[in-house]
């Protein structure tokens, strides 16, 4: 919405290091106040209605962000995401949530999936297997990215039927650890010559 009003796609993003020398909070209190000044453009919106919602109920904002409150909801929302009852494991159960899945590549190891199925914690998060820094050959780092599913799968990949098997390799991987979908991105066929 910011972006279709004129405000830059770079307005919105942090700097590289997140913080901007001798301001509190650095780049992330400066986009939040300029998201305050301009909340009165969701007005009427979907996304308007969801955040005034999510505001309310889960940070305890009742009054609509502006130029003039921005710092002190910066404060009061940051506080509370520090407390233990935002936990992203205590929002989980709040929020009723049964399952949860994330999207990762071809390559990853799933340690943190792992990590939470060790922790005796029952919330239901799974993988999503996603190869397309694998199987795109215009992916960035394309033969990086092939020598990690290597490495990873234990296959050398060195032609295209080592490559399959690689590739099955780690989707039965992502099986073993609950996966039950696959991500694949959409591309934009190139443009006619």
């Amino acid at each position: 919405m910011l972006y279709s009003q004129g405000i830059p796609l770079e307005s919105l993003l942090p700097s590289p290091s997140g913080r901007r020398a001798g301001s509190e909070g650095g780049d992330h209190r400066k986009i939040w106040k300029l998201f305050c000044g301009n909340f009165h453009l969701f007005r009427g919106t979907p996304s308007g209605i969801w955040l005034s919602h999510e505001l309310s109920e889960v940070f305890g904002v009742d009054e609509k962000p502006n130029s003039t409150n921005a710092d002190r909801l910066f404060d009061s929302v940051s506080n509370k995401l520090s407390s233990p009852d935002l936990s992203p494991r205590h929002l989980f159960e709040r929020f009723n949530i049964e399952v949860l899945c994330t999207t990762d590549a071809a390559t990853d190891t799933l340690e943190h999936h792992q990590t939470i199925r060790n922790s005796g914690w029952h919330g239901h998060i799974l993988p999503t297997f996603r190869p397309d820094g694998v199987v795109n050959l215009d992916a960035p780092n394309w033969k990086a990215n092939v020598a990690k599913l290597s490495e990873v799968s234990g296959i050398d990949v060195s032609n295209y039927k080592l490559f399959i098997r690689a590739l099955e390799q780690r989707r039965a991987f992502f099986k073993s650890m609950g996966a039950t979908a696959t991500d694949h991105a959409v591309l934009t066929p190139p443009p006619p010559n």
